[in-house]
């Protein structure tokens, strides 16, 4: 990072540790350590640097921990932990680290640590099962030590004994049980699934039924593309794939493979998506899987994607191993999705501003889905997440908007610049829509002094 990057960070650390300080049970979420990075200055570039942090700490604490290496594993998810504070994978990374400590060395201060975290992860997810399972084992009493008695004080043991067997077996039963009835229950509530509004899931890899393959030509033809397959499966049937604009080898050595992919992702299902990722399979002529690669396409800091949206998604893919004539065709799988609550969208229209003279045959019409207001003694926190749908007849390669706060003089009294389209990534096609959240914290202004907000539009451009 540069030097201003560093003392925003260290800025961050300060403001997280006084906030630790004046309430020391408050879990922050995701969303509100962002919103402290943005109030201190950060911008989406340098918060995106922070959660890459987190997540290459994670990495290095989970890799750590494979190789039962204890202290490197600590260290690595207590440095996740002070960028992010409740981040549950560094919590229960931390309390599989002590418990393996305490195996080996027997120190209770290791099993208390362990513990600690364990219950730190079940007061932010209750009913975690592994937490649970660690706490249990670790409270365990240790077996009394034998003692030398009487023949007449051995009855009694002997038949507590056959009754705790009773007891274990009742137990068993008891259990074999509730397990039958958990299963029955976890499927009649996964035949209903598409009535749930709020829920989530992770789903693994699984190969699709190949009775329905959708294959999609790249729309820009040239003698480097390669056909794409958007893989059917139970999990992608809440999707469907819009528009494949480029998919081309980029490259004509045969040493190397340089390959580029931009297209768009249809929501056609009724659950929100708050996060979406794909995998993309560069497969050989032999039909084997050479390469993968991960994308993700709806992500954790955006607004929601709901049915009717287009999310695009872009991936250029370099390699040294992997010659070009190599790849015969790509496929394209839903990876991993998280379903979000579902809020009702406004679709309030926007006031909207042009820079400059609104080339012809350019046609922008600005959506607000949701917003949120935040009152403070002398200050405003807004958040606002905004449609915008290319209704012009050509794809746009460049978008780039303010999003402007008035007073109630129609001053500008805060503003934000965000580019939503790049030339060099997918481009954005006429009759699809782009979604993003913009959020003012504005000082010494209360929501009563705001008169409102609006979207100037600085660049949209056809090159």
């Amino acid at each position: 990072m540069s030097k201003t990057n560093e003392e925003n960070l260290r800025a961050f650390y300060e403001k997280l540790l006084e906030i630790k300080d004046k309430e020391a049970q408050k879990s922050l979420s995701q969303q509100e350590l962002k919103e402290i990075a943005l109030d201190l200055g950060f911008s989406e570039d340098e918060w995106h640097l922070v959660e890459q942090k987190v997540e290459g700490h994670l990495k290095n604490g989970q890799s750590f921990l494979s190789f039962e290496n204890w202290n490197d594993a600590i260290q690595q998810f207590e440095q996740a932990l002070q960028l992010s504070p409740n981040n549950l994978a560094a919590i229960y990374g931390l309390a599989i680290a002590y418990r393996s400590m305490y195996h080996e060395t027997s120190r209770a201060n290791y099993r208390e640590q362990a513990i600690n975290y364990a219950r730190v992860r079940l007061v932010n997810e209750p009913g975690h099962e592994p937490s649970i399972r660690i706490i249990s084992e670790l409270q365990k009493p240790s077996q009394a030590k034998s003692v030398t008695a009487s023949p007449h004080a051995q009855m009694p043991a002997t038949n507590a004994g056959s009754k705790r067997a009773s007891i274990i077996v009742m137990a068993s039963v008891f259990i074999l049980f509730m397990a039958g009835a958990l299963i029955f229950f976890s499927v009649q509530r996964a035949s209903d699934e598409d009535k749930v509004y709020e829920t989530e899931k992770y789903l693994p890899e699984k190969t699709a039924s190949s009775s329905s393959p959708q294959y999609t030509v790249p729309t820009n033809r040239n003698r480097n593309n390669v056909p794409v397959k958007f893989v059917k499966s139970s999990w992608s049937e809440n999707f469907k794939l819009a528009r494949i604009e480029k998919s081309a080898v980029t490259s004509s050595s045969r040493q190397r493979l340089s390959y580029k992919l931009s297209g768009a992702l249809l929501i056609t299902g009724n659950l929100p998506i708050e996060e979406l990722k794909l995998k993309v399979e560069f497969v050989t002529p032999e039909g084997k899987v050479g390469l993968a690669e991960y994308v993700s396409v709806v992500k954790k800091y955006q607004p929601n994607a709901i049915k009717g949206d287009y999310v695009p998604f872009y991936l250029s893919k370099y390699s040294k191993n992997y010659a070009a004539n190599d790849l015969s065709e790509v496929r394209l799988l839903v990876h991993a999705v998280k379903y979000g609550s579902w809020k009702k969208p406004t679709h309030r229209p926007i006031p909207t501003l042009w820079a400059y003279d609104r080339p012809q045959g350019i046609q922008i019409d600005v959506l607000e889905r949701a917003q949120e207001v935040r009152g403070y003694a002398k200050s405003t926190s807004h958040k606002v997440e905004v449609n915008f749908i290319n209704k012009g007849k050509e794809s746009l390669q460049r978008f780039k908007v303010e999003a402007q706060w008035l007073n109630h003089n129609d001053e500008i009294v805060h503003s934000v610049t965000r580019t939503l389209v790049y030339p060099h990534q997918a481009d954005w096609y006429p009759n699809h829509n782009r979604l993003h959240r913009f959020h003012a914290y504005i000082k010494n202004l209360t929501p009563r002094e705001i008169k409102g907000y609006r979207i100037n539009i600085i660049e949209a451009s056809t090159k």
